[in-house]
């Protein structure tokens, strides 16, 4: 999980340095997309209404009401802890190829090397924005929105 957000990290900036000079300045930075911003504003017409807003809250609290209940209980934060805890399982399984209940340095570069060999769609051994973002399509856009054009 840390990789993948360290990897999201650098993409993200890498889209921010639109000059390509290495470093991001202020202009780039403020000029830059905000993928948090982007799943809020669900009609894509550039604001946030008090609708969409809502429609985000209620979103974040069923996610965080496992039981269904209406109500945010010491019971929902262990169901969530225990869902983690079960994804953090299924992924560690898979990533364990010869089934030793370990992950050596190699199953793990081989699970990651899988990984960036699914996302390379065109298999020119470079994950464009494109690829990238087609790819993990659950996942928040990242990098400038579409131009209107």
């Amino acid at each position: 999980r840390r990789m993948h957000h360290a990897q999201n990290r650098m993409m993200h900036k890498k889209a921010l340095d639109t000059n390509k000079d290495g470093s991001i300045s202020q202009a780039e930075f403020m000029a830059g997309p905000s993928p948090f911003f982007d799943r809020m504003d669900t009609n894509k017409d550039g604001t946030i209404s008090a609708a969409e807003h809502a429609a985000m809250k209620q979103k974040h609290f069923a996610r965080m009401d496992v039981n269904g209940d209406g109500v945010l209980s010491p019971d929902d934060r262990k169901a969530m802890r225990e869902q983690h805890k079960q994804k953090a399982k299924e992924k560690q399984a898979k990533m364990d190829l010869n089934k030793d209940g370990r992950i050596s340095r190699d199953e793990f570069i081989t699970a990651h090397g899988a990984m960036f060999t699914r996302l390379d769609a065109n298999k020119d051994g470079v994950i464009t924005r494109d690829e990238a973002m087609a790819g993990r399509p659950h996942h928040a856009p990242f990098g400038p929105p579409p131009s209107p054009h």
